[in-house]
C-alpha cells in the first residue's frame, strides 16, 4: 500500500545546537586544508641526487608530482625549488596550522565548569563536554611549535634533509589526530539527530497504537554508543554503531509509517473524525483541462513552514503526518482528517491547518452526485535543511 506524496515542512535557519558547530566545522576544514601538503610531502620517498628523470639541476632531488613540476619549471625557465625552499614552505604550513588550531581552540571557549551542587547536566551537554574536552587534546600544538623551532635551527645549520626529517616526524602524527578532529565535530550534530529520530519513532508509535519490532536492536546499539563515548572512542562510534543506528532508525521509521498508514486505510473512513473547512475557499487559478483526480497546486498554496509550530521548531520536535482531504472540482479543500499521527499533538494540529487553510488543489473532474473526491498526502516536520 503506497504511503501519500510526501510535502515537507523544514525550517529556514540553522540547527540549535549550543556548541557552534558550523565555526568548529569551518576551523576543521582549514587545519585539514593547511595539512594536505604536508601529507603529500610526507608521501614522497627520498630520491638520492641525480637519480632518474626526477633530478633537478644542481642535484636537488623530486619525484613524483614534484618531479613534473620541476620539469615544467626547468622548461618555463623557472628554477627549481632547493631542498630548503621546501622546507620553508613546510615550515609555513605548519605556522598556519598552528594559527588554525589556535583559532578552534578558541571557538570551544573555556571548558565548562563543574555543575552546582544539586544540579546534574544533560547527556547532550555532557556529550558536548566530552568532545570538547578530547578536540582540546587533539589540537594541542605544543609538539608542533617545538618541532617547528628545531626544524629552523638545523635548517639554519645548513641541514635540510634533517630539518624536513624533523618536521615529518611530529607532523604525521598530527595529521592523522586531525582526521579525528574532523569526525569528532560531526559527531554531535549527528548524535544529536539521531536522538531526534529516536523521538520520533516513539511518537509515532504511541499516537498510532502500534509496536516496532526493531525497538531492542535500537536500544541496544545506542547502549554501545554510550559505552563507546565513555572512553572517548568517537571515532569506532561513528564509524560502527552510529552508523548502524541511523540506518536502522530510518528502516525502522519507515515501516511503522506505513504499518500505521494501512491500518489506518483499513477502517472506514466514516470512523475518522472530520474537520470542516472555516475560511473561504481561494478563487481556482487553472484554466487547464480538469484532471481525474486532485492534484496539490504548490504554486498557489501556502508554504507548509509557515505553519511549523514555534515552539516545537525551537525545540527541534519533528514528526510526520499523513492528511486525508476532501476536494470539490474547483479545487478546495472543504474537510480533513488525520490518516496517520506524527504522536505530537501540536504537529498533527498543524499539518490538519494547513490542509484547511493552505493547501490548493487544481481543478477535477466533478465526481457523480456532486460528492467531493478524497486524496491524502504526507506533510513531514524537520527542523533543520
Amino acid at each position: 500500500m503506497s504511503e501519500p506524496r510526501a510535502l515537507t515542512m523544514r525550517s529556514r535557519c540553522l540547527p540549535r545546537v549550543d556548541w557552534r558547530a558550523a565555526a568548529l566545522a569551518a576551523c576543521g576544514a582549514l587545519v585539514l586544508g593547511v595539512a594536505m601538503p604536508l601529507a603529500a610531502h610526507a608521501a614522497e620517498p627520498a630520491v638520492p641526487p641525480g637519480a632518474g628523470a626526477g633530478a633537478a639541476p644542481g642535484g636537488a632531488a623530486v619525484s613524483g608530482a614534484g618531479a613534473t613540476q620541476a620539469a615544467a619549471d626547468e622548461a618555463a625557465g623557472a628554477p627549481a625549488a632547493s631542498p630548503a625552499d621546501e622546507v620553508r614552505a613546510m615550515l609555513a604550513a605548519m605556522a598556519q596550522i598552528e594559527a588554525d588550531a589556535a583559532r578552534m581552540l578558541a571557538s570551544l571557549g573555556e571548558p565548562a565548569p563543574a555543575p552546582a551542587a544539586g544540579a546534574a547536566a544533560s547527556p547532550d551537554e555532557r556529550l558536548r563536554q566530552r568532545l570538547e574536552a578530547r578536540m582540546r587534546v587533539l589540537l594541542d600544538t605544543r609538539e608542533v611549535s617545538t618541532a617547528g623551532t628545531e626544524a629552523r635551527r638545523k635548517l639554519d645549520a645548513g641541514d635540510a634533509a634533517g630539518a624536513r626529517a624533523r618536521i615529518l616526524e611530529t607532523m604525521q602524527p598530527f595529521l592523522e589526530r586531525s582526521q579525528e578532529v574532523q569526525t569528532l565535530v560531526g559527531y554531535l550534530p549527528r548524535r544529536l539527530a539521531a536522538r531526534r529520530t529516536d523521538a520520533r519513532l516513539r511518537a509515532l508509535l504511541r499516537g498510532n497504537g502500534i509496536e516496532a519490532p526493531d525497538l531492542a536492536r535500537l536500544e541496544q546499539l545506542d547502549g554501545l554508543l554510550a559505552s563507546r563515548e565513555a572512553r572517548d572512542d568517537f571515532a569506532m562510534a561513528a564509524a560502527i554503531e552510529l552508523a548502524d543506528l541511523e540506518s536502522l532508525q530510518a528502516q525502522a521509521y519507515d515501516k511503522a509509517f506505513q504499518a500505521a498508514l494501512a491500518a489506518a486505510r483499513a477502517r472506514p473512513a466514516a470512523s475518522r473524525p472530520w474537520q470542516s473547512r472555516s475560511v473561504r475557499c481561494p478563487l481556482a487559478a487553472d484554466t487547464g483541462t480538469p484532471g481525474d483526480q486532485p492534484r496539490l497546486d504548490t504554486t498557489l498554496s501556502a508554504p507548509t513552514a509557515a505553519y511549523y509550530p514555534a515552539a516545537e521548531l525551537e525545540q527541534q520536535v519533528e514528526g510526520k503526518v499523513a492528511v486525508s482531504a476532501r476536494v470539490d472540482p474547483q479545487g478546495c479543500v472543504r474537510a480533513a482528517s488525520l490518516l496517520v499521527r506524527s504522536g505530537v499533538e501540536a504537529l498533527d494540529a498543524a499539518a490538519l491547518r494547513w490542509m484547511l487553510e493552505g493547501a490548493v488543489y487544481r481543478r477535477s473532474v466533478p465526481r457523480a452526485g456532486g460528492e467531493p473526491a478524497e486524496t491524502s498526502l504526507s506533510v513531514s516536520f524537520k527542523s533543520e535543511d
